[in-house]
């Protein structure tokens, strides 16, 4: 599937995208709060600035993705593989990140107040400037994650 025939899709009302072969795809800017994208394939895909909000991306693969101010709030992000993925200034205000990968994940000034980041592998993360009040952290790994 590509990003013109997932818009399209969408804008008909259509929101359970679960397993979709997205790698690569371009879906900056574009509107897709609440949709599934459960165990989705999104490796390399760009989605900065877009809107995320309530989105379902359990267990998705999201290796190297750009996902740069994209408002994530309420997300569903538990045992996600963000592996090296931009989340430069993104809003992940409350979301379930819960065993999720974010070894090497660019996480400077992103937001993610009242998450649940238990169990998540934060390895060699960059963390500069990221708010984590209120946050769940328990049994996180940080190993050589930069919290400055």
């Amino acid at each position: 599937m590509d990003a013109n025939e997932l818009i399209a899709r969408y804008a008909t009302g259509e929101r359970d995208f679960r397993g979709a072969a997205l790698k690569g795809v371009n879906l900056a800017h574009e509107n897709l709060k609440e949709i599934n994208l459960r165990q989705a394939n999104l490796t390399g895909a760009n989605l900065s600035y877009t809107n995320l909000e309530g989105v379902n991306l359990r267990e998705a693969v999201l290796t190297e993705a750009s996902l740069i101010s994209a408002q994530m709030e309420l997300a569903n992000l538990i045992g996600a593989d963000l592996t090296a993925a931009d989340l430069t200034n993104a809003t992940l205000k409350e979301a379930g990140v819960r065993g999720a990968n974010l070894t090497k994940a660019l996480l400077k000034g992103s937001d993610l107040e009242n998450a649940n980041l238990n169990e998540a592998i934060l390895d060699k993360a960059l963390l500069q400037q990221a708010n984590l009040s209120e946050s769940s952290l328990n049994r996180c790994h940080f190993v050589d994650a930069d919290l400055s």
